[in-house]
């Protein structure tokens, strides 16, 4: 089975409030197939589409920079302070992208 499939199998599995089993009986395919590809596709970094927007024109009032926004799935954001670790902020990302079951 190709990796796309999988992966939309799995996202499928996720989102139909069913046991892996009953799942996987209702899909044809091996419960084990699903765990294995379940634990592959959480330990993959997911990659998000980052908009860049223009910054609305304010006059600044004091001498700090702007803070970056981040925006994330369901209508969050994240505001990050110039200076950042940029792995941290990349596993903090990483961790509010997970969509939970």
């Amino acid at each position: 089975m190709d990796v796309e499939r999988a992966r939309r199998l799995v996202g499928e599995w996720k989102a139909s409030g069913l046991s892996i089993r009953a799942f996987a009986k209702r899909e044809r395919v091996s419960t084990g197939s699903l765990y294995r590809w379940r634990d592959r596709f959480e330990q993959e970094p997911e990659f998000v589409p980052v908009v860049v927007r223009p910054a609305a024109t304010v006059v600044e009032t004091s001498s700090e920079p702007e803070p970056f926004v981040i925006d994330l799935r369901g209508g969050r954001s994240v505001r990050v302070a110039p200076g950042f670790d940029g792995a941290e902020l990349a596993r903090l990302v990483a961790v509010l992208e997970v969509e939970h079951c």
